[in-house]
């Protein structure tokens, strides 16, 4: 009897280690978001590099991803673990756009000029 209960504990332990380590493995990597301009594509290594705020990062990318995009574009971009997942080109603001969104100044807002000291 005493082996049947040390068997089925020994069997007990060994279930729970291996569902916590395969839970541990299925863990979901967490996707990062960034805004950002591309500055090296590697078609021969896959790989594309952004400007980040603090260094520049590399990330490997399946060709299909890069296609219509070229080095200096504005670029919305979600990637995980070092793997480039999405890409977004943006389309920069045109001076015609910026103007329509910014009020124009008329000479009534203009700030006066002093008067030349005497």
């Amino acid at each position: 009897m005493k082996k049947i209960a040390l068997l089925l504990s020994a069997l007990m332990l060994v279930a729970l280690v291996s569902t916590s380590a395969f839970a541990a493995t299925q863990k979901e990597a967490k996707v990062h978001t960034m805004f950002t301009h591309v500055l090296k594509i590697d078609t021969k290594a896959d790989t594309i590099t952004f400007k980040g705020t603090r260094k520049d990062y590399t990330l490997k990318a399946e060709p299909q991803l890069l296609a219509g995009i070229t080095v200096g574009d504005h670029v919305k971009i979600e990637a995980s673990n070092g793997v480039l997942k999405s890409i977004k080109k943006l389309q920069a603001k045109t001076t015609k756009e910026t103007a329509a969104t910014k009020p124009a100044e008329t000479p009534a807002q203009a700030p006066a000029k002093a008067a030349p000291a005497n």
